[in-house]
């Protein structure tokens, strides 16, 4: 197996050489690490999104129940509301 041995740069041009050589390896690691980030961000989303999804189901369907009951339950908290507000000593319940 060959060892690179760095040597003293003779000239401009062979120090631009190496220079370069540097960037191009940072760079290419730098990218390397900037695609499996994104898959792995990619992963975690997708698995994130299916966990939300009978949450949401659930909330839709409650949403839903809310609006069906909603005629039922606003003269229901009127009664409430109007016999707690009622003048007297105190709360008696409501029949």
């Amino acid at each position: 197996m060959d060892i690179y041995r760095p040597k003293a740069a003779h000239s401009i041009r062979e120090f631009l050489i190496e220079i370069g050589t540097i960037i191009c390896g940072i760079l290419i690691a730098l990218g390397l690490e900037q695609a499996l980030e994104w898959i792995h961000w990619r992963h975690a989303v997708e698995r994130a999104e299916e966990s939300l999804i009978p949450e949401v189901q659930q909330n839709l369907l409650d949403s839903y129940e809310r609006v069906a009951l909603r005629r039922c339950m606003e003269p229901r908290l009127a009664m409430l509301r109007d016999a707690l507000l009622a003048p007297g000593d105190g709360w008696q319940g409501c029949r």
